[in-house]
């Protein structure tokens, strides 16, 4: 009987040094490193996105040279993110996930803009939907999201910097 020990993934991921520049926000991402580790893999996605990415990976070595790197991240403001790292052992292994850290990235100096309302299609005309709301000029762009049905999760469709936005529903057209 051979017992295979547990990979502790990287601890004590957290986020700090936040700093916003124009349209990006600058932070560093701290963890403790892993006994044995060859390198590590920082993941992360939008809050709103259902699948994580790889968003930066280096080596032990890198890490050792210049931390510094190696833990500045960079993110669009206006978003709210999540991240989470591994380690991959020398043999290629790679551990469970560490715990996962969100960011906030908003700009304090700015004041929020307020939530889209009187939401209204304009024209319909087979899969193609255009629909507008009220404008806020303190929006620099909003996010378009839909749902098959309105229990269920709202997916990313696009983005627009005007209070109005087409749809084209492919699904839709797949059918005619």
């Amino acid at each position: 009987c051979e017992i295979t020990p547990i990979l502790l993934a990287p601890s004590g991921v957290a986020i700090s040094e936040k700093s916003v520049e124009g349209t990006k926000m600058s932070f560093l991402i701290g963890f403790n490193p892993v006994e044995n580790a060859s390198a590590y893999t920082i993941y992360g996605k939008k809050a709103t996105d259902k699948e994580y990415e790889v968003i930066k990976t280096f080596t032990a070595k890198e890490y050792q040279e210049d931390e510094l790197a190696c833990r500045a991240m960079i993110a669009s403001v206006g978003e709210n993110y999540q991240y989470y790292m591994t380690a991959t052992m020398e043999d290629g292994t790679e551990t469970a996930k560490s715990n996962v850290v969100e960011l906030e990235a908003l700009d304090p100096s700015i004041e929020l803009p307020e939530k889209p309302s009187d939401l209204k299609i304009t024209e319909q005309k087979d899969a193609l939907k255009t629909f507008a709301w009220t404008k806020d000029d303190k929006a620099t762009e909003y996010v378009v999201y839909r749902s098959e049905k309105a229990d269920d999760d709202f997916v990313v469709i696009g983005t627009t910097t005007e209070a109005t936005y087409t749809d084209m529903d492919q699904a839709l057209l797949a059918n005619h």
